[in-house]
């Protein structure tokens, strides 16, 4: 190769971000088509459109054959939709969520354009983004609703970022529909109302606001009227009733945080410096800037080394997370001239702090796994991808080489840690997967299948309920605790004429009133998920004889 070429800034990102894409593309074919779960709550998920298709309520009183999972209808919706022109399927489903992933890296590379008008960054940016897949627990192509939310989300902050008259009705008409897929987001309508204020006045905010929150309280309305009032008990009053683990904030998200994103993360921090320090702010930077920097550093050594003695790391962790997105944060004051700082510092730092605020919370929550970090992820890649375009501005020797290096080290970091061997189906997995349904379709009467829940319909029967939902409504304090009780006795009474027991095995009645008809998966194996919770069918029961 021409040294020449070698020495052209955006070589190196180039090559990277062919790289992970390379990798990420061949990850994405090699799952988006498997029959089976990847994850343990998919076929669970399209469960919700087979009911939508069937004309079945979603949100109903919990029964020994229905239990809904705690999101709202949106992203069962679509696939329903979609699913009535091409047939309902896992395919179709992970294909609606990656498409969602897709637009949300495409809604980054805009803002990063518009904003600053470099395209190479803009590209990177949105590449970086889609980087975090493994990060966020490999969640962009499943038959989940996470994807297409950050999407339509993703979109709103873009679209609610310009000065066009109209925008503040697209923004928020892309927020309700987020709000549509997962509730969370609606927390993003407070700093885009208030930037949108700032910015123009009460009468463009006022557009955003009432345009966002009206659709969604009369859709939310319906639902609650149409569901006999089970529709927020689910979304709301059950999500209240489950634990909080907030080891997983601290220390848990600057550890987890530092080891997605190190470069984007160390590298926005200290363009964050630069920055301070040519306005006389040195000392305020460094003070924000050093527990980035610890975090980081600390995330690392436990990664490498183990955790080191109780009581140390908690306390440059507690630091690491207040500055989490400090660096990143910084960048979203500044899109263009400084005489706008006003308006980008209530949006951009407003987003920004909802997005780690709303992180927090979910991933302290019971369940709250790594998928919760895709709007953070988001938030950050953009901020990264910002500071790198607002670096070329300085006057540091090869600036414009900075950037790219840093750019490119960050997404060879994300293409080094994608574990695509570990995360593809292979021959084995689809041979199971065969052998269940065929299984399954030999068995008379209804079968409860609490970790693959899509099996039963391949194998000729409606689909139940799944085991995590069933999970949530076991709490004491929840509002649907006493059937719990009910939907034990059904299982006691054998009214399944099967169940698919797993590799962590489901009780509520099972045990003792259902014996072992066939054991599908050797020793030691499973219809093994590729994502998430490694929990599986092993086995099939039927109850037995009188």
């Amino acid at each position: 190769m021409d040294r020449s070429t070698l020495r052209t800034p955006n070589t190196l990102p180039a090559i990277a971000a062919v790289l992970l894409l390379g990798l990420l593309i061949g990850t994405w074919l090699g799952r988006v088509f498997y029959p089976y779960d990847l994850e343990w709550m998919e076929g669970g998920m399209l469960a919700h459109s087979w009911r939508l298709q069937q004309g079945l309520g979603l949100y109903t009183e919990p029964t020994p054959t229905w239990i809904p999972f705690v999101y709202p209808p949106g992203y069962a919706s679509v696939v329903a939709l979609f699913g009535s022109v091409s047939g309902l399927s896992l395919p179709l489903g992970r294909l609606v969520g990656l498409s969602g992933a897709v637009a949300s890296a495409c809604a980054l590379g805009w803002i990063v354009w518009r904003h600053s008008g470099d395209r190479a960054m803009a590209l990177f940016g949105g590449v970086a983004f889609l980087g975090t897949y493994a990060a966020s627990g490999a969640f962009f192509d499943l038959v989940r609703p996470d994807a297409l939310s950050m999407a339509f989300l993703s979109w709103s902050l873009a679209i609610g970022l310009e000065r066009h008259r109209r925008a503040p009705m697209v923004a928020g008409l892309l927020l309700c529909a987020a709000f549509l897929m997962k509730h969370n987001t609606a927390a993003f309508s407070v700093p885009m109302l208030l930037g949108i204020w700032v910015r123009s006045g009460w009468k463009p905010a006022f557009q955003f606001g009432w345009v966002a929150a009206v659709p969604a309280g009369l859709m939310t309305a319906w639902l609650q009227f149409s569901s006999d009032g089970h529709f927020l008990q689910y979304l709301i009053d059950v999500p209240s009733s489950h634990p909080r683990y907030w080891e997983r904030v601290l220390p848990g998200m600057p550890r987890e945080l530092g080891n997605a994103l190190p470069v984007a993360m160390a590298f926005t921090a200290g363009w964050f410096v630069l920055r301070q320090a040519k306005t006389s702010r040195l000392l305020t930077s460094v003070a924000v800037v050093l527990p980035v920097w610890t975090g980081i550093g600390f995330s690392m050594w436990i990664d490498n080394y183990g955790n080191p003695a109780e009581g140390v790391y908690p306390f440059p962790a507690a630091f690491g997370a207040w500055a989490l997105g400090a660096g990143a944060t910084a960048v979203l004051l500044n899109f263009t001239s400084r005489d706008q700082w006003r308006w980008r510092a209530v949006y951009g730092l407003g987003v920004a702090s909802t997005a780690l605020a709303v992180v927090a919370l979910m991933r302290a929550h019971n369940g709250g796994y790594l998928n919760v970090y895709i709007p953070l992820h988001w938030v950050i890649c953009l901020g990264f991808a910002l500071a790198m375009t607002r670096l070329h501005q300085t006057d540091l020797p090869h600036p414009r080489r900075w950037a790219a290096v840093a750019m490119g080290a960050q997404m060879l970091w994300s293409a080094g840690t994608l574990d695509w061997a570990g995360l593809v189906p292979t021959d084995i997995d689809r041979g199971r997967g065969a052998a269940f349904v065929a299984a399954t379709a030999r068995v008379d009467g209804p079968v409860l299948s609490p970790f693959a829940s899509w099996i039963p319909v391949q194998g000729g029967h409606d689909p139940g309920f799944h085991l995590i939902a069933l999970w949530d409504l076991d709490f004491k304090k929840g509002p649907y605790y006493a059937q719990v009780g009910e939907i034990r006795h059904a299982i006691e009474l054998g009214e399944y004429g099967a169940v698919l027991q797993g590799s962590k095995p489901m009780d509520y009645g099972v045990f003792g009133n259902y014996r072992t008809l066939e054991k599908i998966a050797p020793e030691g194996g499973l219809l093994a998920p590729k994502t998430g919770w490694d929990a599986g069918p092993v086995s099939i029961l039927v109850p037995w004889s009188p």
